[in-house]
């Protein structure tokens, strides 16, 4: 009880999430910072570190316009607050317009809201990405990827064994990538792919 008077150890948390993870990783961070810690002030953080978890906006999509920037990181956490039953206003942040379209969704359809989530992806984005990672993929990703998609179309054929497949390389080699690519081609054809570890 008051043991923190202040947010400088989830500053702390932050600054070395910052240096070891993945921009989508960050913003996870944040998410659960906020939803299982006492984040005194959500404001002051998510202004101290948004530029910083919206660095793959900027790189992948090419968005150097800050408004639009923030705009896109809130978005994306607050999708990730979704599934955790919670919305930014909950921590004093502004709501996006995609809030209301998320919880509105999930009501009509009366799906579980990871459905709704998993459901609801821009398309023509989608569709840019996964031209880019093909033009970009060398030999041996593109190998991996069309064994395991045609696994995947292959699953309900009558065919009994379901293939495994694991991927294993030293760090930087693009696994994360190839995953990627893959969980998009999978939501392209109108499936729920989930990214687990």
């Amino acid at each position: 009880r008051g043991l923190l008077a202040d947010d400088n150890e989830w500053r702390q948390v932050m600054e070395e999430g910052v240096l070891v993870q993945l921009c989508p990783q960050l913003r996870q961070l944040f998410c659960e910072l906020l939803t299982n810690c006492t984040v005194r002030n959500p404001l002051d953080l998510f202004e101290l570190f948004w530029r910083q978890m919206g660095d793959d906006f900027q790189q992948n999509e090419g968005i150097h316009n800050e408004g639009q920037l923030q705009k896109l990181v809130l978005e994306d956490i607050e999708r990730r607050l979704f599934l955790l039953g919670k919305t930014l206003s909950d921590f004093g942040l502004q709501e996006t317009a995609g809030a209301l379209s998320l919880r509105l969704q999930s009501r009509q359809i009366n799906l579980p809201s990871e459905i709704s989530v998993e459901t609801s992806y821009n398309v023509s984005s989608m569709e840019d990405a996964i031209l880019r990672a093909e033009s970009t993929m060398n030999e041996k990703q593109q190998h991996f990827a069309s064994q395991v998609l045609a696994a995947i179309n292959n699953v309900g054929d009558g065919n009994e064994r379901t293939p495994n497949f694991f991927l294993d390389a030293p760090g930087g080699t693009g696994k994360t990538f190839v995953f990627n690519y893959l969980l998009q081609k999978v939501r392209m054809s109108g499936n729920i792919a989930l990214g687990v570890a």
